[in-house]
Order: structure tokens, then sequence, then C-alpha cells
């Protein structure tokens, strides 16, 4: 389970980082991280900026991502915006991480995803706020990092903040963002590596 709280922070971090310079990423799962996997703490690469653009705070009527992932605002209004769409994905992440399975926001409406109640009172929390139907009810990024669950030490380090923002070398293509060079093979997705099931822990 430390190693999940280990990964969720430093995404929670980098994704407020993007938040605050105005772009949003527009997908984030499991299959766009990376994870480095030769140092005792997992560092986690936030990839593939191919669908992102400029945050002009607005509600937006297009969704461009992984569909499956739509947040249900979209889904049931026609229209979703940034901050809460962050935390939805930020969500269904997780979901994959700890039940080793792919997330999908109709199969979660409908009751046929669940979240495993064996999981810590703490967990089952922070992962049901990510997961909260109504936009408007959903928390922030920067109160979900002060949430009991992964507010659980002081020892993330900002140096690995600070490989995730320094890592990535950003394009300006038509109001949009892509990765100029492709990943080395010394990292893994978050995929590749539940599947795996090693690096990992629960």
């Amino acid at each position: 389970m430390k190693n999940a709280k280990i990964i969720i922070k430093q995404l929670l971090k980098a994704v407020i980082h993007l938040q605050e310079a105005n772009i949003f990423h527009r997908d984030i799962k499991a299959e766009n991280i990376l994870i480095e996997t030769g140092s005792k703490v997992p560092k986690i690469y936030l990839i593939d900026f191919g669908v992102s653009c400029f945050d002009d705070l607005k509600n937006y009527k297009h969704f461009h991502g992984t569909w499956v992932h739509v947040p249900p605002e979209f889904d049931r209004q026609g229209f979703h915006s940034s901050g809460p769409t962050n935390v939805w994905q930020v969500g269904l992440v997780l979901y994959y991480i700890l039940h080793k399975k792919q997330f999908f926001t109709r199969g979660f409406l409908s009751k046929r995803l669940k979240i495993n109640t064996r999981l810590s009172e703490k967990c089952k929390d922070f992962l049901t706020k990510c997961l909260t139907v109504d936009p408007e009810k959903r928390p922030t990024l920067e109160e979900l990092l002060h949430h009991r669950w992964v507010d659980f030490s002081k020892n993330v380090s900002n140096f690995f903040l600070m490989q995730i923002l320094l890592s990535f070398l950003f394009c300006k293509t038509y109001n949009r963002y892509v990765m100029p060079h492709r990943p080395l093979q010394a990292y893994f997705t978050v995929s590749q590596l539940r599947k795996a099931d090693h690096v990992l822990s629960y």
C-alpha cells in the first residue's frame, strides 16, 4: 500500500504543477505514467501530452482522451472542466492500481465496478472522494494532497517532484504539447508493472 501512496502523491504534485501552469493534460491514466524502478522509492513520470491544451478554466464541450474514462458530468451533461476531471482521472489510476482491473466510467456508475471493501478506511475515503459523481462535490487536487491517506510522511522529497517536472521537454504545436522523444526502456508504465506484479506493494 505504501508504494501506491507514493505514486499517487507524486502524481498529485505533478498535476498540480501543470494546473498552475494552465496546462490541462486531459488523458491521465495508468498507461501514461512511467515508473523508474532503480531506486528504493518509485519515481513517476507523466507522459503523452498529445491531447493536452492550455487551460482557460472554461467548461469544455468536447472530450479529448480515453473515452471509457470520461468524467460522469460530461457523459450526463455534455461538458466538463479541468479541475474536477483531473481529480476523476487520479481516482481511476488509483482504482486500477488497487483492483488489478481497468476502470471504465459507465461500469462504475452502473455499480458493475465497486470499490474493494477490504481496503483501509482512509484509502476507501480517498478513492471515494476522487470518484464522487457530482463534480462540485469532488475535492481539489490540493485538498487530496493533504488527505490523511497520502499525507503519511514528509519523506517524499521535493527532489522527486523536480525529477517529474524537469524530465519533459515540451514543444508547442497548435496549442498542444507533445513529447519530443520516446521514453527510455528502463522505465515501465503503471499497467506494465501491475501485470508483472512487482514494484507496487499493497
